[in-house]
């Protein structure tokens, strides 16, 4: 039966002005349309019914629309959703008369065009029927799960995953922010959900064919507690929603009792998921954007590196574009980690040696400079992991490994060349 939905008065986000929406003939059949709104599902008697609230992915298609923009000439975004993806988001059909399919759709109606089962082969399916591994059907065509897609890890993840022609589903805590909508230019499905606020991750993560995340111990969010919670929640939730494999980024060390908060609250969440779920966990190094903030533009004649460790301690570090790479390919193929983890890295050299080739990179004499640990302030957890670099080997990152898994991993010299500040 043909149908439409009868939609409450939308509620603008971020101050943009409801206008009409383009005609249904620029849309694939199959599919609604719905402006950058929130939507109230309908109660019984048909009347709109508020509740805790639910953001609506902010879904672009290439086969449909990207955007349009007010008078004034302010973006909007459109959402595309196919029939079962709304059932799967919650929200309550009322099925009505056909409405013609030439009318131009208003900012308080969606339209349908099509025959029910015209449905647009380049949207994803979402079944409405049981989250387990029994009852799903896992194909390629199913969405990888990326959590934390507007961060750099996780961006990192959604680039390989879309320059491998991978579909991503990234789950976002604000479909609305500016990151949030450059994902969905892309084509990338936004669905919302947020680690401090497992109960609704399950349906987030409904039938996809893999997951990635990781993890942030900043203080503000509860320390490495918060961080060891909302991990445990996660793996909880990826096995009530029958997620085939888990792709976790930790870091390197995180299994060999450091004594690192942060890195002992990453092993806490391993365990988890390793007692949960099918997962693989990539453990990087230090990360080579950490340099950046020394490497900004400066009068000075000298670069000079400073760091709360002695100059001559090697020190092993990894692109997060290879973070990215080697996620990518473990979410698609888990058999490229044969035992199911690996720590990463794609240079390793002392303080010395990364200042001079960093000052070589910016055109002037580079040196490095010993910093007390008294630099880091009253942040005993840094504190700990600087003392860990000194007591080497600290990081034991697999260059063999990660260069079968990531041919072109980048060393310091390509990282620089390939980076801007």
């Amino acid at each position: 039966m043909p149908f439409a939905v009868r939609a409450a008065p939308l509620i603008t986000v971020g101050g943009l002005t409801p206008v009409p929406l383009p005609t249904a003939s620029k849309v694939e059949a199959g599919t609604f349309l719905i402006e950058f709104s929130r939507v109230l599902p309908a109660g019984a008697d048909g009347a709109p019914v508020a509740t805790a609230g639910f953001w609506l992915a902010l879904i672009t298609r290439k086969a449909a629309i990207t955007r349009t923009t007010t008078s004034t000439g302010a973006p909007i975004m459109i959402i595309a959703l196919t029939v079962p993806e709304i059932r799967r988001l919650l929200i309550q059909l009322i099925w009505t008369d056909p409405l013609d399919p030439d009318a131009t759709l208003t900012r308080s109606k969606w339209r349908r065009r099509g025959p029910r089962s015209a449905q647009s082969s380049s949207m994803r399916r979402i079944s409405s029927g049981s989250c387990n591994t029994r009852s799903m059907t896992q194909s390629p065509q199913n969405p990888v799960a990326v959590i934390g897609a507007t961060g750099q890890q996780g961006g990192a993840v959604v680039d390989e995953l879309l320059r491998r022609g991978a579909a991503v589903r990234a789950i976002v805590r604000d479909p609305g922010s500016q990151k949030s909508r450059a994902l969905a230019a892309r084509g990338v499905i936004l669905v919302l959900g947020d680690q401090d606020a497992p109960e609704g991750m399950s349906d987030a993560l409904a039938e996809v064919r893999s997951l990635f995340f990781m993890t942030t111990y900043d203080p503000s969010t509860g320390g490495p507690e918060g961080e060891a919670n909302r991990g445990q929640a996660v793996a909880a939730a990826a096995a009530r929603a029958g997620v085939p494999h888990v792709v976790y980024s930790s870091v390197g060390g995180a299994e060999r009792e450091s004594g690192i908060p942060h890195f002992e609250s990453k092993r806490v969440i391993e365990i988890a998921l390793a007692e949960s779920v099918p997962s693989s966990f990539i453990r990087p190094t230090f990360f080579m954007e950490n340099l950046k903030r020394a490497m900004e533009p400066s009068s000075e004649r000298e670069f000079v590196l400073r760091l709360p460790m002695r100059g001559d301690v090697p020190l092993q570090m990894v692109a997060v574009r290879d973070i990215g790479i080697v996620s990518a390919a473990t979410l698609l193929d888990p058999g490229v980690l044969p035992v199911g983890s690996i720590e990463i890295a794609g240079y390793q050299g002392s303080g010395d040696e990364i200042a001079r080739q960093i000052g070589e990179h910016l055109g002037k004499p580079g040196r490095f400079e010993a910093a007390p640990l008294s630099v880091l302030g009253d942040d005993t957890d840094r504190q700990a992991m600087f003392r860990w670099f000194a007591d080497t080997p600290a990081y034991q990152a697999d260059f063999e490994a990660t260069k079968r898994v990531d041919p072109e991993v980048l060393d310091l010299t390509a990282w620089l060349r390939s980076t801007t500040v």
